[in-house]
């Protein structure tokens, strides 16, 4: 899906959004990005390269420069070129530009992380007197082959809540740290228990992007269906070129409140009225052996 940029009909989509690319040191590799003008006006395009580290639990990035790049992640910026820093592209217009990547021989094994950034104004003054611009940018992530270290862990695996009072939709806090230097994405599935240890069943889980040093959540959600009692899930996750495997466990209850409130009232109702009961039944046996 191309990466979009809106601002009161001015718009513009680059494509591909993102490049997950690998290659050794010394090498050098070209690659295409193609902006696309959907809106109803020409744009000043400006186009910059900076570098990215993580923020955030949610896969958020920001830039910063050399100076301020206090995750200490190597810095990539430096190896791209592009093809154009400047350029007009009209309404409706599809515009090409061309970006090279060039390793030097001693690049550090890893991840490194960088971003195309196009900057887009009409050349319009605004009232409030400056010129409206959107912003876009494409991810470059580039794992340089070498001494590569694939490391995470899980931080937090729980229920948002330990009982339910309904059937529904049960969603888990899932957090994964990406201790290594290059970007991993974890992938697995979640096996539901019930207290008999039979499986009722099998979810998949699908994990984003994680950069070194970050901790991202995951989104994991069950949706639970005629449920009763406890239940155990066992969280199994892969990730990495040598698919190393991250393991947790954790449990929740499900007392749908209605079904057990009728139970609880008729129990009550039984105790309470069981001797007239009783004695109702003798009668009514009595009188039927006469």
């Amino acid at each position: 899906m191309p990466a979009q940029a809106k601002d009161e009909g001015r718009g513009f989509t680059i494509t591909p959004p993102i490049f997950e690319l690998t290659a050794n040191p010394g090498d050098s590799r070209d690659e295409i990005i193609s902006l696309y003008n959907q809106g109803d006006e020409d744009l000043s395009i400006t186009v910059s390269v900076e570098n990215l580290v993580p923020f955030g639990e949610a896969g958020q990035v920001q830039i910063v420069d050399n100076s301020t790049n206090d995750e200490k992640l190597p810095s990539l910026k430096d190896w791209i070129k592009v093809s154009k820093n400047e350029f007009k592209l009209k309404k409706g217009a599809t515009e090409n530009v061309d970006y090279t990547l060039s390793l030097p021989e001693n690049a550090s094994p890893g991840g490194h992380f960088a971003s195309i950034v196009f900057s887009a104004g009409s050349g319009e003054i605004s009232s409030g007197g400056a010129g409206a611009a959107a912003k876009i940018g494409a991810l470059i992530l580039l794992t340089v082959s070498g001494d590569i270290n694939e490391s995470a862990q899980i931080t937090e695996f729980s229920p948002v809540q330990k009982i339910y009072l309904k059937n529904g939709n049960i969603d888990f806090n899932l957090k994964v740290e990406n201790k290594g230097n290059v970007y991993i994405r974890p992938r697995g599935f979640m096996v539901i228990n019930n207290v008999f240890g039979r499986k009722v069943a099998q979810v998949e889980v699908d994990g984003k992007n994680i950069l070194p040093t970050a901790t991202r959540k995951i989104p994991a959600q069950f949706a639970g269906k005629h449920l009763v009692g406890p239940y155990t899930v066992t969280l199994a996750l892969n990730y990495g070129a040598s698919n190393k495997t991250l393991n947790a466990t954790t449990g929740f209850w499900v007392i749908p409140w209605i079904p057990t409130l009728i139970i609880v009232v008729v129990l009550l109702i039984i105790i309470i009225f069981r001797k007239r009961i009783g004695k109702a039944l003798k009668i009514l046996f009595g009188r039927e052996n006469r």
